[in-house]
């Protein structure tokens, strides 16, 4: 917050727990005394390091065989989407 001035925030090294509704309050001085204020959402993602894996039991099956795969990505916020495609197509 050091960095911030009247018009803008500045926050340094940001974790989850800043996930939330952030609010600007603008007020007019006397005789007014009119106040404005605007809030929005801030969600502080988390992505995943590094590519998933892929676990496959066999590399060759046969016809009629069961393919036992499983797909992982490591932590992340909001949780990852993973999504599978054979041959290019999902």
């Amino acid at each position: 917050i050091s960095q911030s001035n009247a018009r803008t925030v500045a926050l340094r090294d940001v974790k989850r727990n800043l996930t939330g509704f952030y609010k600007c309050e603008v007020s007019a001085d006397a005789p007014l005394f009119h106040t404005e204020i605007k809030s929005g959402l801030m969600i502080v993602v988390d992505i995943p390091e590094g590519d998933p894996t892929l676990f496959v039991e066999k590399v060759k099956y046969a016809l009629g065989d069961k393919i036992r795969a499983n797909c992982s990505s490591r932590a992340s916020y909001p949780a990852a989407n993973l999504t599978w495609f054979v041959n290019g197509q999902q």
